[in-house]
């Protein structure tokens, strides 16, 4: 009896800690992850630009600005400067945050994984530093969501060393991320996520910082085919995305 009893409560024990980062799952073709808990889904490669830029030899980059319409705005960004540049972009896979904006809108131009609403995440709570300090779950950054919430992130820890099975959805996860949320304190920044500290801080908009860009989008949903043009240009060869699940930080 007490066997069977202390059997029941490993089993509830593993369920519990399984439904903590239960919510995420690979949608999209395998090209997202859905979280279910806040209803958006996640470019499942962390560095997708990298890898765009990898697999067209750099060539992405022209279709990018040829895409760019200076002025527009994307999802709920609130800024924008302008025309970009190939200086905004790097084979790292970094970008200034215009060159960001730039290639979310080209994701959008694609159906990038079946969508055309992607974004920079955006935080509605700027608080300096850690982020678990006002709940990293909390709707106060869509970016401590997932990585908090999702991912299983410790606070003041990298995400490569403390995380949850839910990590190896993604492949290519950088240390730093852009949102598309500008400072209130300093209208010169935008806010941006380090996930190797679970902490928020600010970045220059223009030409001064680069660093790495995780798209955002609302709901769930299903790949679709792509011109061939696409795949030839990085968005195209999706399916290197799918190939190698390794991980890596920078």
């Amino acid at each position: 009896m007490k066997t069977h009893l202390l059997g029941l409560a490993a089993t509830a024990l593993m369920i519990s800690s399984q439904s903590a980062h239960a919510s995420l799952s690979l949608s999209g073709g395998g090209l997202s992850v859905y979280d279910s808990t806040n209803n958006v889904s996640w470019t499942a490669d962390g560095n997708l630009f990298g890898t765009q830029y990898a697999a067209s030899n750099g060539a992405v980059v022209n279709t990018i600005i040829s895409d760019w319409v200076p002025g527009k705005v994307i999802g709920n960004d609130l800024i924008n400067y302008g025309t970009v540049s190939s200086s905004d972009f790097f084979a790292s896979g970094k970008m200034t945050y215009n060159g960001a904006l730039a290639w979310v809108n080209y994701l959008n131009t694609i159906n990038y994984g079946g969508s055309n609403q992607w974004a920079l995440p955006t935080i509605t709570t700027q608080t300096y530093g850690d982020v678990s300090g006002f709940g990293g779950t909390s709707s106060g950054n869509q970016l401590a969501q997932l990585f908090y919430g999702g991912l299983g992130q410790a606070s003041g820890t990298d995400i490569a060393t403390t995380h949850n099975s839910s990590y190896g959805l993604f492949t290519n996860i950088q240390s730093q991320y852009w949102t598309g949320t500008q400072s209130s304190q300093y209208p010169s920044d935008a806010w941006n996520y380090y996930t190797k500290y679970g902490a928020q801080n600010p970045d220059h908009l223009v030409t001064v910082d680069t660093i790495g860009a995780l798209a955002v989008s609302p709901g769930a949903f299903s790949a679709v085919p792509l011109p061939a043009s696409a795949w030839l240009l990085g968005g195209g060869l999706l399916g290197l995305v799918g190939i190698s699940r390794r991980r890596q930080s920078v």
